[in-house]
This record gives C-alpha cells, sequence and structure tokens, in this order.
C-alpha cells in the first residue's frame, strides 16, 4: 500500500511539474501576418500557391475563394522550390488550426480588426542569394520608375483626418450579402466628397490655370508583379456601390491576368491607394502628373474616443486615419481640409448617401 501510494505521489508530482513547465514555456513572437479565408488558405495550400502574388479583393485586400480561384485560371503554378513549398505549407496549416475557434464568428468577408490571418514567411518580393547582380526592370516597371521621378516635381502637401468608422462599418456588414466591398463603399465615399468639392478633381495646366474635370474617375492601386497598376471606374459617383463592387472584382480580375484595355486604367481624375491589409495605420502616396489628389488609406483601429453616450466620456470606437497628397499649385490645405471634412460626414453620418 505504502509503495501504491508513493507512485501516484510521484506521478502527481511529475504531472504537475509538467503542467508548470508549459505555462511558463516562453511564447514565440508573433510573425506578421497576411489576411486570407480559411476556405482560401485550404485551396493555397492544396495548390501550393505563394499567397503573396495573390491579390485580394475582400474587404480591406482580404483573400477570398474567389481570388485564389482566379489566380489558378490566370497563372500556372510550377517549379516552385521544396524549401519555399514546406514553408508555405506550414503557414497555411498553422493558420488554418488557429481560424478553427473563430470560423463561428468570422464571415468569409470582414473588417481589418476581425481578419484571420496567415503568418508571413516570406518578402512580397521574389527572393534572390545575397550577391551583386543587376536586374533590367520590365516596361511597366520603367514606366513606374520614371512617373516617380517625375511626382518629386510636384509641390505636394499631405492633410490627415481620423475618422470612426463604426457606422459605415455596420453598413459594410448589412450590404456584404448583395456582395458590396468595403472598397465599393470607400470609393463612393470619396467620389461623393469631390462632387462637394470640385477642385480636388482638378489638375494643374501648363498654360498657367488649373483644368476641371466633368467626371468623376475614382481609381484604385492594385500591385502586380510587375509593379502597381490603378483599374479606374469611370462617373463612379453616379454608381451604386453594387454596380461598382460587380465592377472592381472584374477590374481586379484583369490587372491581375494582364488583360486591363487602355481605358480601362487610363483617363483617372483621383487615386485611391490602400495599405490597410498590411496594418499601415497612416502613409504618404506620391502624385503622379494629371491629377491633383490621391488618397491613402490606413488600417481600421479600434481606440477609446469621446462619447457622450458613455457614463465615463470615453468609449471603444473604429477608426481609421485618411491621409491626402494634393497639388499645391492649384489645390490648397484648406481645399484638403474641407474635402476631408466632407468625407467624414458621409463615413461618419450621412451614410445614406452611399445608397443613392
Amino acid at each position: 500500500t505504502t509503495n501504491t501510494t508513493n507512485t501516484t505521489k510521484m506521478v502527481e508530482t511529475t504531472e504537475t511539474t509538467a503542467s508548470s513547465e508549459a505555462k511558463e514555456a516562453p511564447s514565440k513572437p508573433a510573425a506578421p501576418k497576411r489576411a486570407a479565408t480559411p476556405q482560401a488558405l485550404e485551396l493555397i495550400k492544396k495548390n501550393k500557391l505563394d499567397i503573396d502574388e495573390i491579390e485580394g479583393s475582400g474587404n480591406f485586400g482580404r483573400i477570398v475563394v474567389d481570388d485564389v480561384n482566379d489566380f489558378l485560371k490566370t497563372k500556372e503554378t510550377v517549379g516552385e522550390e521544396d524549401d519555399k513549398n514546406d514553408k508555405l505549407a506550414a503557414a497555411v496549416d498553422a493558420a488554418a488550426t488557429k481560424s478553427v475557434g473563430n470560423e463561428e464568428k468570422e464571415d468569409e468577408e470582414t473588417s481589418g480588426l476581425e481578419l484571420d490571418s496567415i503568418e508571413i514567411l516570406m518578402p512580397s518580393f521574389t527572393q534572390v542569394p545575397l550577391q551583386d547582380k543587376f536586374v533590367r526592370f520590365t516596361e511597366k516597371q520603367q514606366d513606374m520608375a520614371s512617373k516617380s521621378e517625375a511626382s518629386l516635381q510636384i509641390p505636394t502637401f499631405r492633410v490627415s483626418r481620423e475618422i470612426k468608422m463604426d457606422r459605415f462599418h455596420a453598413l459594410f456588414q448589412s450590404l456584404k450579402s448583395e456582395g458590396v466591398s468595403v472598397t465599393s463603399l470607400l470609393a463612393k465615399a470619396v467620389a461623393l466628397s469631390v462632387q462637394e468639392h470640385p477642385v480636388i478633381n482638378s489638375s494643374f495646366d501648363e498654360g498657367g490655370g488649373l483644368m476641371y474635370k466633368g467626371d468623376i474617375n475614382v481609381a484604385m492601386a492594385v500591385a502586380t508583379p510587375d509593379g502597381v497598376i490603378t483599374p479606374t471606374i469611370k462617373n463612379t459617383n453616379l454608381k451604386s456601390v453594387q454596380e461598382i463592387s460587380t465592377m472592381w472584382k472584374d477590374l481586379v480580375r484583369k490587372a491581375r491576368a494582364g488583360t486591363l484595355r487602355p481605358e480601362e486604367h487610363q483617363n483617372r481624375t483621383i487615386t485611391i491607394t490602400n495599405l490597410s491589409m498590411y496594418d499601415v495605420t497612416n502613409f504618404d502616396a506620391l502624385l503622379e502628373e494629371g491629377q491633383g489628389t490621391v488618397v491613402a488609406i490606413g488600417a481600421m483601429q479600434e481606440k477609446f474616443v469621446e462619447s457622450e453616450d458613455s457614463m465615463l466620456g470615453y468609449a471603444a470606437s473604429k477608426t481609421m486615419i485618411v491621409t491626402v497628397a494634393c497639388d499645391h499649385r492649384q489645390i490648397y490645405g484648406a481645399d484638403a481640409a474641407l474635402f476631408l471634412t466632407s468625407l467624414a460626414s458621409i463615413m461618419e453620418k450621412r451614410l445614406d448617401a452611399l445608397l443613392e
């Protein structure tokens, strides 16, 4: 009996020690993350794809199943290095396991604050050995480099504003079953704000004046292996968010496949660039010749803000920082500030305007 008791105590002591050691084990630092749905992750794993090559059309750039299927149609996935595939498969397994407990509260497309994501183990650019090596630009990359240099000749200033996103996010949640994306709602909101401040839609004219544009054509930047391209939705202010969503999904697919027609990425009057999918809170964008304003969208964050409805005077709220870069030759600081005031008003209060 004594031996049995001692053995039992030893087992209990061993289990207690093991449990204590497990609790005290330091956790590994979290890796940077890329947003994708669990279903999309399974397809990525199955086809051994590089997630960084897939453009997300979901909420704030999240990769959904349709994005993976579209990518499979336009790119043949062969010849990947074994070690690269092993790392990607491990990342997919980790992300898929993590997502199991969250599936009931997450939808196919959700907000930047609720993204279930995949660990990024590889940089956006193709990995090459560390060596001295010259790589010639493609024609598109050279064109982008030239435009970037030319942008430095434009006297540019920037203005930022924080916008409360709670009601905007709630509107998106009510419309996403109709196929409406956050991107389409942002494009519509920007277009309606431009409509109230036409100078934002203008460009500098070498003849010594400014050129107002009769149409509001919103372009949105899309990253491709060849660089950035800006598919454009013409007369954005006159289209419904449902129309914009359908058109945008088609434009992203063509941009990814390299089949955009010139008229589908030219004649833009204002550009939106979005890095929220990388958790970038705010950034400055380059302003290209031919337009007066570019709008930079940061990631949505949750923070405490002043609230009259709260007993403590503060409440948790979703917010987002929007930064505009403008050509100071024809647009002034007050113009940019008033434009952002209108944008905030539409996204925070005048949400009915987005449904017209």
